[in-house]
């Protein structure tokens, strides 16, 4: 498959960071992505990974960034490629913006920041976690320009001891303090639904504003109630099915929090709807 590594097209195995002038991707973290699908050669909901990216690059100062036209174009132009060579139905299209080399100040941009284009083999997700649902276990941590997405997971792997605890899939991050709420998963949003009402966090600047997320509130705001808003820890109990949404996993089923089982314990109606309607609307599986 091809690649973009910042300037030049290359095999995606072949693609590189030059640590020596990337010091603020490289060593002070400053690195920046997306990760969308690509579908039949074109990228879904593309408007929304640039203005993902140029807004994240905003918030870092970055300097000198392509015009949002510009970076939509190689995106585009990369996606292409890999279509042109070797068609395949579903592929993935990762994008950072890393932060190049750093001025005398520890995190002072002096230069445009590297850009990636990456662009790799859809693994879809196990069949099982769609029938059958998964398991979340929740952790206590609020991330870092919750707004921005960052290459950086600390928060998962802090997590990994209480999902083994309770034999979980994936962590899901709630408040530190309390009451208790859930924020969103070290790489998902996430809802919940009792009746015909859907809840999900609000974006009160404290998790990032998934581009999933907001397909699927767009999608469900036909059929269904949405509510942003603050939801408990201590409510789970409350709700008769909860479900995550990404870019990779589409909406994937939680029947299980913290051990906790959610409803009946299996995929419920309206997540297996929602799951459809965006699949439908995507052209996705």
């Amino acid at each position: 498959m091809i690649s973009y590594a910042n300037g030049h097209f290359v095999a995606t195995q072949d693609v590189s960071i030059p640590v020596e002038s990337d010091t603020l991707g490289s060593i002070r973290g400053l690195r920046i992505f997306t990760t969308g699908l690509v579908i039949d050669g074109k990228i879904t909901l593309l408007d929304e990974h640039v203005k993902r990216l140029i807004d994240s690059g905003n918030r870092l100062g970055f300097l000198d960034m392509l015009p949002a036209e510009k970076l939509a174009a190689l995106m585009e132009e990369t996606a292409q490629k890999n279509h042109d060579s070797a068609p395949e139905k579903i592929r993935v299209i990762k994008v950072i913006l890393s932060g190049g080399k750093a001025g005398s100040k520890t995190a002072q941009t002096v230069s445009r920041p590297l850009l990636y284009i990456m662009v790799s083999a859809f693994v879809s997700p196990p069949g099982i976690y769609y029938e059958k649902g998964v398991s979340v276990a929740t952790f206590p941590y609020q991330r870092d320009l919750p707004d921005v997405k960052l290459t950086y997971y600390i928060g998962s792997l802090l997590a990994q001891e209480n999902m083994a605890k309770h034999h979980a899939d994936y962590p899901v991050f709630v408040t530190p303090e309390e009451p208790t709420c859930f924020l969103e998963g070290d790489t998902f949003s996430v809802f919940f639904v009792k009746g015909n009402t859907i809840f999900t966090p609000q974006t009160n600047g404290r998790i990032l504003k998934g581009i999933t997320r907001q397909s699927v509130i767009s999608i469900a705001k036909n059929h269904y109630k949405i509510c942003e808003q603050d939801v408990l820890l201590s409510s789970i109990s409350d709700y008769d099915e909860a479900f995550l949404t990404s870019s990779i996993r589409q909406v994937m089923p939680i029947v299980k929090i913290d051990g906790h089982v959610i409803g009946t314990g299996k995929p419920g109606p309206i997540s297996q709807h929602l799951r459809t309607l965006l699949q439908d609307t995507l052209f996705v599986l």
